[in-house]
């Protein structure tokens, strides 16, 4: 065996390298998709948030956000997520396949006409009374809208790389420009989510029957205390707090009657679809 390779073994400083070298190259896989994980958990925490507090504003109780847990922004940020991965995935495909400029026009321009179509047909369901299906619409807008927004992020990603990751100015504002307006686009939906559960032939919200007789919808429940509004015709609703002990029952709008006590605990915290 030549010398040079025995004193390279013997070198401990040439071993440490050659050590620290093979973790580093069997771990990034394995960091690189815990950032992933941690960024997807992030931004979904963020859409879920908004979401919550832009329902919560359109009701009146915006003090009631932040008694959400992470499991509830969790579970309201499932549907803006998918459509933000589903949009951005699309459009780094159409990068990926070096499409032509001609085609991503086209594909860019049909993709804004079926948003601004979206669009102002919920705000015309809104104005027209019908929170329900203006609710659905709006959450519609969200596949295209994070279609466009993946095409621009696709674009800068793709510009970057060319240049030697060379930030110009155009770049560094056009990012949170459009991330500001996906996460604009989710409050929307949030609002258009609590003008629907305010309104008293459309709510969605469970019912809840005191002990006196009075029905309420359940907004939340907290710490043995629910959160409850009165609904009325032409005005706002009347928010309450009722005990554990003052409730009879409560009634899903896909689900049998309740009565109060042990059942109480199988009530989602938050009612949003």
């Amino acid at each position: 065996m030549p010398e040079n390779s025995k004193e390279e073994r013997k070198d401990p400083e040439s071993w440490d390298r050659l050590v620290i070298e093979a973790y580093r190259n069997a771990f990034s896989p394995l960091s690189r998709a815990l950032s992933s994980i941690l960024g997807l958990w992030t931004l979904a925490c963020i859409l879920g948030w908004k979401r919550a507090d832009s329902y919560y504003q359109s009701i009146g109780t915006p003090w009631l956000t932040p008694k959400l847990d992470v499991s509830d922004l969790l579970s309201l940020s499932y549907w803006p997520t998918l459509a933000f991965a589903m949009g951005t995935l699309f459009a780094f495909t159409d990068h990926a396949e070096n499409y032509s400029q001609i085609r991503k026009r086209s594909i860019f321009v049909v993709t804004a006409v079926v948003m601004l179509g979206y669009l102002a047909a919920g705000y015309w369901f809104r104005h027209s009374g019908d929170f329900g299906i203006s609710a659905r619409l709006q959450a519609m807008v969200l596949v295209p809208l994070a279609i466009l927004v993946g095409s621009h992020f696709g674009g800068i990603s793709l510009a970057l790389s060319q240049n030697n990751w060379v930030w110009t100015s155009s770049e560094v504002w056009r990012i949170p420009f459009f991330a500001f307006t996906f996460l604009l686009s989710v409050g929307v939906l949030g609002a258009a989510e609590g003008e629907r559960d305010i309104d008293i032939d459309q709510s969605k919200l469970a019912r809840v029957s005191a002990s006196g007789g009075a029905e309420a919808r359940l907004l939340l429940i907290d710490g043995g205390v629910a959160y409850v509004a009165y609904l009325h015709a032409k005005e706002p609703p009347t928010i309450d707090l009722l005990e554990a002990e003052d409730i009879s029952y409560i009634t899903s709008t896909n689900a049998q009657r309740q009565d109060s006590g042990s059942q109480k605990a199988a009530i989602p915290k938050m009612q949003l679809p």
